[in-house]
């Protein structure tokens, strides 16, 4: 699961993430604890799915298994502020 907190860390930059595999698959559920707080499912192969606080675990866990991913391009204006 380390790998996968990195691999949130390197696209959204730091904060408190949590961390647990997901119900049906080998990913990992990345999540702020907090109002407002993003998440990412994070594969085996590195493919993420990015959602927004507002999106139930359960929605986003089925989003993932159906294929669905977030284009690594999505990321680069929040991680350039970050630098």
């Amino acid at each position: 699961m380390n790998a996968a907190v990195n691999r949130t860390i390197e696209l959204l930059g730091p904060g408190d993430w949590q961390s647990r595999m997901t119900a049906e698959q080998e990913a990992v559920y990345v999540w702020e604890p907090k109002r407002g707080g993003r998440a990412l499912i994070v594969g085996p192969d590195g493919s993420v799915l990015a959602a927004a606080s507002s999106t139930s675990p359960g929605d986003h866990e089925r989003a993932f298994a159906n294929g669905e991913r977030t284009p690594e391009s999505a990321f680069a204006s929040s991680t350039a502020e970050d630098e």
